[in-house]
């Protein structure tokens, strides 16, 4: 996908106007009728993940023109989600015990290349 193309969906996403079509992990998720068919597919808009996602697209796209490559002729051609490390903290629960909560962060890399037109 062009660049331009996946920072417009992005975007729309975020103003919940194109939602995302689950094709995996979709039990219990709604189905929109903007992903086609009479039904629709299944779909939802993260809202978050796409906001996070289009800041680090932004991210590369500048590291491309940094190196002087041409940013209208962007293609994403690898993009991948790897788990990192969880950071742990604490809670207080009743008796005076304490729980662990831990948040789960995420490596996102994303890869651009020009293409000649």
């Amino acid at each position: 996908m062009k660049v331009e193309q996946a920072k417009k969906f992005l975007e729309e996403v975020i103003d919940q106007r194109t939602p995302v079509q689950y094709t995996r992990y979709r039990g219990k998720v709604a189905h929109r009728a903007s992903l086609g068919g009479t039904g629709g597919a299944a779909g939802r808009y993260p809202v978050r993940v796409a906001r996070s996602i289009l800041r680090t697209l932004v991210n590369a796209e500048n590291n491309a023109s940094q190196k002087n490559l041409s940013t209208d002729s962007l293609i994403i051609v690898h993009a991948a989600a790897q788990k990192a490390r969880p950071i742990p903290r604490q809670f207080p629960r009743a008796m005076g015990q304490m729980s662990i909560k831990r948040k789960i962060l995420t490596h996102v890399e994303i890869c651009l290349k020009e293409v000649k037109d």
